[in-house]
């Protein structure tokens, strides 16, 4: 009988060599061995860890419980007269990165308000830096011109990330631009990782708020009543005219105010202004005439002069 001397030959096919993974992450081993007497030894193997020490045996397998490190990775087979075998690789095991949240995405709208007016919608999407939505994270950020002197706003993320804003104020055909300055939750927060143009890094703060005014001093201004209706010129012929009464905050008539608005009804007429009196009275006409009984709907877009307009302190806005 021939005795066979000769050492099993064996082979690492998986991982490469130098292969590195993060720690935690599966990684999966395949080899074969074989020897003259004995043929095929793949299902001998056994596979050990400069580190760990025996992390498997057979052709292949595959573990997640390699520790961080450089590793040896041997594969030995015996064959029936004890000869054995083997050969090793490197594999780098790493910490894997840190998991954070980063800003996926902002996508702002409007909806409607009154007449032509809306108001600036923001949703913005957050998610892991392993891309997975976040809930329950409180999102801080701030709209653009023209609703900026509204401050920060928060909001919370839902179960699919995302974080609905909708500013307090209106405007009329308002471009809506929103910028993320925070979130917090559970995970970190990496504003590096957002996605572009979604932060507020780089963005100048909107300015402090005024300091609160003497008492009995007026802040703003806003429209305390409204009427339309029309007025004869001759010949049969009418304006469209509107009165509009502008008060300031302390119910004070505000003269030298310019309002402008918009006729409707039997007149389409868009930025028409006039000038309030001592009474706070700003009479606006249309620049067109209409005979008979005629209907004229009139609403104030903007008023303007030396104390800021608040449309929303306004009693009437629009009338039909």
């Amino acid at each position: 009988m021939t005795i066979n001397n000769v050492n099993p030959t064996v082979a690492i096919t998986a991982p490469e060599n130098n292969a590195t993974a993060d720690q935690g992450t599966s990684v999966s081993f395949a080899g074969n061995a074989s020897d003259p007497g004995d043929g095929d030894l793949s299902a001998n193997l056994s596979w050990t860890s400069s580190l760990d020490g025996v992390i498997g045996n057979g052709a292949s397998f595959s573990t997640s419980a390699l520790s961080v490190g450089n590793h040896t990775i041997t594969a030995q087979a015996t064959d029936a007269n004890g000869d054995t075998g083997s050969n090793a690789i490197s594999v780098v095991i790493t910490e894997p990165p840190e998991v954070m949240v980063r800003v996926a995405s902002v996508v702002t709208s409007t909806i409607n308000a009154s007449r032509g007016q809306k108001f600036g919608v923001a949703t913005v999407t957050v998610v892991s830096t392993q891309g997975e939505p976040v809930a329950d994270y409180n999102v801080t950020g701030l709209f653009g011109t023209p609703f900026d002197t509204e401050g920060t706003k928060t909001a919370t993320t839902n179960g699919s990330g995302v974080a609905t804003f909708q500013t307090d104020t209106s405007a009329k055909g308002p471009t809506v631009t929103f910028c993320v300055s925070d979130v917090s939750g559970d995970l970190a927060y990496d504003s590096t990782a957002n996605a572009p143009g979604t932060s507020c890094e780089g963005t100048p703060p909107p300015p402090p708020p005024p300091p609160p005014p003497p008492p009995g001093t007026a802040t703003s201004v806003h429209v305390a009543s409204l009427s339309s209706g029309s007025s004869g010129v001759g010949g049969g012929n009418k304006v469209g005219v509107a009165r509009v009464v502008i008060v300031d905050d302390l119910g004070v008539p505000a003269e030298g105010y310019t309002v402008t608005g918009e006729f409707s009804g039997d007149f389409n007429e868009t930025g028409q202004a006039a000038v309030t009196g001592a009474d706070g009275t700003a009479v606006v006409e249309t620049s067109a005439t209409g005979r008979g009984k005629l209907n004229v709907g009139f609403c104030v877009t903007i008023v303007s002069g030396g104390l800021p307009y608040v449309d929303t302190d306004n009693a009437v806005t629009c009338v039909q």
